[in-house]
């Protein structure tokens, strides 16, 4: 088998559990557990605040170690904490306090594999970088989808059934991995305090790597609140979904996968974009917009409607913000500094995830939505007045124009 299907198929393994983990976790916080939201807020940022403290860790780690040896014993030890919550669930033993161990190790588990995988990805991307991402998109997103799927058949097949499904999958991600080809890493300093700070500097000195990340930081306080917190309680309490909350928040969640992957096949349709920094600006602009209406859908299906949009305009953003940072990375630090971009979406994430919890207590679930819109709009003016985000191009786009 090819090492890009090899890669590729690690891809879906991984996130197709991912996908089960992002029903499954606020169904047992807000369903099983009955808990409210400030505990779904503080149990997401237990999820995701490790990954953002050590993903310089492991970005240092990606640049001295093969991607390779990562990838195998990542997901070999990811399965454990499914595993965990499996015996706990068959025990009756399940509780919230299990539940953030559960967290904390799944974030750990990807603080290493996000570098280590962004950073493979170049080696095997043969040049074409931004069709090598849009194709990570659509298999990162499509995977996901298939992992709500099988979240939303909890009611026919069971909790038990949904976690085996979890384990095998990312043990399956395991077995891809050990045939993928070692490489030698590119960086020539070992993990360390002053390489981690290397790859902050690296950071700081190129504006087409500062803005996008700053910018993440952004999307990661004001959209990922809203995804992951704000739409299960929409969900529970505007639309009453009761038995059927975990189908429910599924449907929300895939209809917003599937605008994510149309429009990434969509810029692979016409070959890439090269006013990258223009359509960054413009997407995101475009799903504050439809992030508002949350607030004020009927139904529903109007609701899932509106995650589709919101997901069409979160694709155009993910593949040009990545595609930027990995046009522009030097190989010697591209683990790093892939580290710091993603370090942006999970330090902002933990942040809205809580102020989204606590905006859900104050105004209700419905109008917690408003002023993440509205702060995004002003995030996207002060980004457009005081940084090159709106001229940014890119150079391999252009290049192949000429």
């Amino acid at each position: 088998m090819r090492p890009m299907n090899l890669y590729f198929g690690g891809l879906v393994t991984w996130f197709g559990a991912i996908g089960i983990q992002t029903v499954l976790f606020p169904f047992l916080v807000t369903g099983q557990l009955a808990l409210g939201p400030a505990e779904l807020g503080f149990a997401m940022m237990a999820l995701f605040l490790p990954t953002m403290l050590l993903i310089m860790v492991g970005g240092a780690t990606a640049d001295h170690v093969d991607g390779r040896r990562i990838l195998i014993l990542v997901h070999f030890l990811s399965g454990l904490p499914a595993l965990g919550i499996l015996i706990a669930h068959l025990m009756g033993a399940l509780t919230y306090e299990v539940l953030i161990i559960y967290a904390l190790a799944m974030g750990v588990a990807g603080a290493f594999i996000i570098p280590a995988r962004d950073s493979l990805l170049t080696h095997i991307a043969d040049g074409k970088i931004q069709k090598a991402v849009m194709i990570a998109t659509i298999c990162q997103f499509g995977a996901q989808m298939l992992g709500f799927g099988l979240a939303a058949l909890e009611p026919f097949i069971g909790i038990a059934v949904i976690f085996l499904s979890q384990i095998a999958l990312l043990w399956t991600g395991a077995l891809l991995a050990l045939r993928l080809p070692t490489h030698e890493p590119e960086g020539a300093t070992a993990p360390s305090l002053a390489a981690i700070i290397d790859g902050f500097r690296e950071v700081a000195r190129d504006p087409r790597l500062l803005t996008p990340t700053a910018m993440v930081f952004g999307i990661g306080v004001l959209f990922f609140g809203t995804a992951q917190v704000v739409l299960p309680f929409i969900v529970r309490d505007i639309f009453e979904a009761g038995e059927n909350l975990a189908r429910d928040i599924a449907i929300v969640n895939i209809f917003m996968m599937c605008g994510i992957v149309f429009t990434a096949m969509l810029i692979g349709r016409i070959g890439g974009i090269e006013r990258q920094g223009r359509a960054l600006v413009l997407a995101l602009g475009f799903g504050a917009f439809v992030m508002a209406s949350f607030g004020f859908v009927p139904t529903f299906w109007a609701l899932s409607l509106a995650t589709f949009a919101w997901g069409c305009g979160g694709g155009v953003a993910m593949t040009m913000n990545r595609t930027i940072i990995q046009e522009s990375a030097p190989a010697s630090h591209r683990g790093r500094i892939l580290a710091v971009f993603q370090m942006g979406v999970l330090g902002g994430g933990p942040i809205g995830a809580l102020i989204s919890g606590f905006l859900i207590e104050l105004w209700g679930p419905q109008n917690a939505v408003l002023l993440p819109a509205a702060g995004m709009i002003v995030m996207l003016l002060l980004a457009c007045l005081f940084s090159p985000i709106w001229s940014l191009r890119s150079p391999v786009v252009s290049a192949a124009a000429e």
